[in-house]
């Protein structure tokens, strides 16, 4: 937007965010465009209507599987390194571009191979390559299964797979094997095909804008503009619910535990742990199976009546002490705790870019999205969680208080909004002012891990204060965190 660049892949991830709070996907704008320009080659009159060809690598790839599947007007597809299937690929590289996963498919049990079932029996050639980052084995599984319903069906010979001893990309040889596949689908040529050399374009020949970026084009919108848009028709036609009815619709959209408060997650002290009488203490919190949240317990001389909880979008360590210090000297516990993703939870390895300005821990967030569960419900469990060790600690009629800075003010909204009452003060810190300001915010940072599909049909943030007392709840530095592209 604006001419500024990143890299596409960012790019896409970044554009995610909107596109999920509204309820659509990255993958709707692609398709979309895809198909019209299908449109526009039916348009002329030396394109034959009936014979359309469909081919791409990667990104490409990606698109011609769901248009190959959407789409009947695709007689032919060979779609390039990008299938498999999902067992395969959150078992290796994990899940990848914005476009590539559907809200909750592996919920509804939509996996690669059904992109070539959905088109049986049309002519469907899978090009892929030994050494993929896109897993070979899930490649050959896939193709396994779309032989066996084209073989069910009578077609066999429709079907089929050409690999090649190759790192991701386009290789000579799966280009000439796509088009031998084209020639003989589209105009009943079965022979050899061998590329002659050819006179690649050049950057600038290859424009078909004056300045390479559409967004300069008089009327032309962004995805950003788009967003923007359809948060302000969703915003427009929400219904008013009551708090109970709005607590409900939450809870269905964020996949939070309705019994998050009578759950009781697995306390233990951590190796080299002091005496439960000493003042600073360090123990685990499995939320979930697997899921260990690292907690730091502040504890006063004497049996508190009152406990903090505070989470920090950088970690438990980065509570000042002068909060310790001051809650303490009231006679307050105070319990510093890593939600999932954060501190000693934090993934590791991610590409600067995407882990400064995406997330961190944004193949995680995509995980759980593939599942139809989201960051912001699984991290409000753990709020939920922390209260209920508090109370194990202490008494279950503890005052309990909520301190979230920067990013987890989101779900520690959540938190304090689904289960009323449990809060007796939250202090929420350096957080966005609502989801429809950053919809269509290009460089807002970290947005995507608290976003929750679909959430802007039915609320925002400020929808969630409404129905807290406005007395226990302060919020300070209100803020979009955003990032400089270089």
């Amino acid at each position: 937007e604006n001419g500024k660049q990143l890299g596409p892949t960012q790019n896409h991830g970044l554009l995610d965010a909107g596109a999920i709070l509204t309820g659509t996907n990255v993958a709707m704008f692609t398709i979309w465009d895809g198909m019209r320009g299908i449109d526009y080659l039916q348009t002329r009159e030396d394109i034959i209507h009936d014979k359309i060809g469909l081919t791409g690598n990667s990104g490409g790839g990606t698109l011609t599987s769901y248009i190959m599947a959407l789409d009947d007007r695709v007689k032919v597809a060979a779609p390039s390194c990008y299938l498999t299937n999902f067992s395969r690929l959150v078992k290796t590289i994990g899940p990848q571009d914005a476009e590539q996963n559907i809200f909750g498919q592996l919920e509804f049990g939509m996996d690669h191979p059904d992109y070539i079932l959905m088109r049986a029996p049309k002519p469907t050639l899978m090009c892929v390559a030994t050494q993929d980052f896109f897993d070979i084995d899930g490649a050959w599984d896939t193709f396994r299964e779309a032989k066996r319903l084209y073989t069910r069906m009578g077609y066999a010979e429709r079907v089929d797979l050409i690999e090649t001893d190759a790192k991701h990309g386009f290789s000579i040889e799966l280009r000439e094997g796509m088009v031998r596949w084209m020639k003989r689908w589209l105009m009943g040529i079965d022979e050899p095909v061998f590329e002659p050399e050819i006179t690649i374009l050049t950057d600038v020949e290859a424009l078909c804008t004056p300045n390479g970026n559409v967004n300069s084009l008089p009327g032309a919108k962004s995805g950003y503009d788009l967003h923007r848009e359809r948060a302000e028709r969703l915003t427009s036609e929400r219904i008013a619910l009551t708090p109970d009815a709005l607590r409900e619709k939450v809870f269905e959209l964020t996949k939070a535990w309705e019994s998050g408060l009578l759950a009781r997650g697995k306390i233990e002290q951590m190796d080299g742990g002091t005496d439960a009488d000493d003042s600073e203490q360090a123990w685990y919190l499995e939320s979930e199976i697997g899921v260990k949240l690292p907690i730091r317990l502040y504890r006063p001389k004497k049996k508190p009546a009152s406990v903090l909880i505070y989470v920090h979008q950088d970690g438990k360590d980065a509570i000042p002490q002068e909060i310790i210090n001051a809650n303490l000297s009231e006679g307050r516990a105070v319990c510093a705790v890593d939600l999932r993703g954060y501190g000693e939870t934090r993934p590791t390895g991610n590409p600067s870019g995407w882990k400064d300005n995406v997330g961190n821990d944004w193949t995680d967030y995509k995980r759980a999205y593939l599942m139809g569960r989201s960051f912001v419900g699984m991290r409000a469990n753990d709020i939920t969680l922390t209260v209920n060790a508090m109370r194990y600690f202490f008494s279950d009629d503890v005052d309990i208080r909520l301190h979230a800075v920067g990013t987890t003010t989101v779900p520690a909204l959540h938190a304090a909004a689904l289960f009323p009452g449990t809060f007796s003060h939250l202090t929420l810190e350096g957080g966005i002012p609502s989801w429809e300001d950053v919809v269509g915010e290009p460089y807002a940072r970290h947005v995507l891990m608290n976003t929750v599909h679909g959430a802007l049909a039915v609320y925002d943030l400020s929808d969630l204060l409404e129905i807290l007392p406005g007395n226990i709840v302060t919020i300070t530095n209100s803020k979009i965190d955003r990032f400089e592209v270089q």
